[in-house]
């Protein structure tokens, strides 16, 4: 992560090298300095983009991000060139003359060219593809009757109500001002189904204070009368609300630079033990429509990771494809499966999902 932020960091010098060939022969020292000063701004762009927006390091992650700021450059640059002055001898500028390398306004209308062709690649070419993006959740259409659910494993317990016996539970443990709970998900555990609630830090400064997340909250989703049953024998170290080093997409992007990762959902294994698992995804056009690929598994208390591909993942994750994605794959197929036109004039055969609540 260090070596990328430093190499793109460069992104933001001057880079017309007929600017540096005249730079370095007027006034080398403040054309040095004037470079260093750009490349610290580079460096605290760089920084926010690989390190705070945790990027990723793929060809075309790069180029969506660093390709506007080149753009951008290569624009303000050749607007700001200098005209060529006289200094100290008539060879010399001469000399410079001779050196056939772009003009300001060649210069900037690269810079010009290449941010209209991003806004084209993010904004128009989605819009080309719409049949591909139909295609990408690989989504069969039946005419046969659905069979009738059994009794068992049936989701009896509503989200709102098992937050709120969570909230209970939750407000029973030392130091509770220190956390807050994160996001409920369904999941599964021995056959059973159950809300769980991560334990997260509730702010910076409590996570410096404290020395881990205690465990979490899981709430019985086929049993109303079920007690919540708080889960604090595990020290959470890796978590979506820690900070540096052991915040959890950082943890990962530090391990797994060039992966799309879509998104995560806290996992319990069977015996309980509490896992994070982060779907990722590949890009089949361009940045457009991520096709899902596999899972990376990261154990909440040691921070081990293991990566396995869609299909492989072991037995107790229950959402290795990010449901966001999934909503996408339903979403594009009901809304492009018959073209882009059809779907904002005639909208045959239009439909969507009924709902992403929950």
């Amino acid at each position: 992560m260090t070596f990328w932020i430093l190499i793109m960091a460069l992104t933001c010098l001057n880079l017309n090298l007929m600017q540096w060939v005249q730079g370095l022969q007027r006034a080398p020292k403040q054309w040095f300095f004037a470079q260093l000063s750009r490349y610290i701004i580079g460096l605290i762009i760089s920084f926010v983009l690989i390190y705070v927006m945790l990027i990723d390091i793929s060809v075309t992650g790069l180029l969506n991000t660093f390709g506007f700021i080149v753009a951008i450059n290569l624009i303000v640059s050749g607007f700001f060139q200098a005209p060529l002055k006289k200094k100290s001898s008539k060879n010399k500028v001469e000399k410079l003359k001779q050196v056939k390398l772009p003009t300001p306004k060649i210069q900037t209308g690269i810079g010009a060219a290449i941010f209209l062709a991003l806004i084209v690649l993010n904004v128009l070419y989605p819009l080309t593809v719409t049949q591909e993006l139909a295609q990408l959740g690989e989504i069969e259409v039946t005419d046969e009757q659905i069979d009738s659910v059994t009794e068992d494993s049936v989701r009896s317990v509503p989200y709102t109500y098992a937050r709120y016996k969570s909230e209970i539970v939750f407000g029973n443990i030392e130091n509770y001002s220190f956390y807050e709970l994160g996001e409920t998900s369904i999941q599964k555990i021995n056959d059973e189904l159950f809300w769980v609630s991560p334990i997260e830090y509730s702010s910076v400064w409590r996570w410096i204070r404290a020395d881990y997340a205690p465990g979490y909250v899981m709430v019985s989703a086929e049993n109303p009368n079920a007690e919540a049953q708080l889960v604090d024998d595990y020290e959470m170290t890796y978590v979506p609300s820690a900070f540096l080093g052991e915040n959890l997409d950082r943890h990962v992007r530090s391990e797994y630079g060039d992966i799309i990762l879509m998104g995560y959902s806290f996992e319990p294994d069977d015996e309980g033990n509490p896992y994070y698992a982060y779907s990722y995804a590949y890009y089949e056009h361009y940045r457009t429509g991520p096709k899902a690929d596999g899972v990376i598994l990261i154990d909440a208390v040691t921070g081990e990771m293991e990566q396995y591909a869609l299909g492989e993942q072991p037995d107790f994750i229950d959402n290795a494809i990010d449901y966001r994605i999934a909503l996408d794959y339903a979403y594009w197929f009901g809304t492009y499966s018959n073209g882009l036109f059809n779907s904002i004039f005639a909208k045959e055969g239009v439909h969507q999902p009924t709902s992403d609540e929950e």
